[in-house]
């Protein structure tokens, strides 16, 4: 399910803090993790990526519970240049904004496989989530 920009705040003040509880739930699960997939070259065929269970369970997850964004996702990558150059401080950033930036990760997959295996191998759908819990806690428990 995707969410309208323009609909989002509706939505976000319609939900509580235990309905992100699905999603926040991967923090700890995404801190026990080992490996997340693996790149899997192949001499008679395409290499590929394998992804683990938890990223394609929480890629299934953003989509099936509304954190996904409806927006012009590859401009707004283009505007925060490279995945790689996004700084790790997301205190300036709000909920709509972590949520797009998620979505521009999950939707970037579909055309540069591995992109979501390797932004939880380097920690930024972590970094992410603990950020957007941290917002979250803000605006339902202040």
């Amino acid at each position: 399910m995707y969410v309208e920009p323009s609909a989002f705040n509706a939505r976000l003040e319609s939900m509580t803090y235990a309905d992100w509880r699905p999603i926040l739930a991967y923090i700890p699960r995404i801190q026990s993790t080992v490996s997340f997939g693996e790149y899997r070259p192949m001499a008679a065929m395409f290499p590929y990526w394998r992804a683990a269970d938890i990223v394609i369970d929480f890629a299934k997850d953003c989509e099936a519970k509304g954190v996904m964004i409806l927006f012009d996702w590859m401009n707004f990558v283009h505007a925060q240049a490279q995945l790689n150059a996004i700084s790790r401080d997301f205190t300036h950033w709000d909920i709509l904004g972590l949520c797009k930036l998620l979505t521009a990760i999950l939707r970037g997959d579909r055309f540069n496989e591995g992109l979501l295996i390797q932004a939880f191998q380097k920690g930024l759908i972590l970094d992410i989530l603990l950020a957007l819990d941290e917002k979250l806690k803000a605006y339902y428990l202040s």
